[in-house]
């Protein structure tokens, strides 16, 4: 079994925040998706900055690859 770096399907932020990283599922309050959106956005700012996830103009968030830049109108 290999431990090494995970490549995945890219996901926009609505998706990292299903994946509940504060509160577990059966948890049912008002705050909860706010926690999680502010919880997911820290993360991936952090992957960002250290170069282990980019983000397309798009706000799609991909995990080991480095985007292409946009072509010049």
């Amino acid at each position: 079994m290999s431990i090494g770096p995970r490549k995945e399907t890219p996901h926009v932020i609505g998706r990292v925040v299903s994946h509940r990283l504060v509160y577990r599922p059966h948890v049912r309050a008002p705050y909860v998706y706010t926690i999680e959106r502010q919880a997911a956005e820290l993360h991936l700012e952090r992957l960002v900055r250290a170069g282990t996830v980019t983000v397309s103009a798009g706000g799609t968030f991909v995990q080991g690859e480095t985007l292409p830049e946009p072509a010049a109108p």
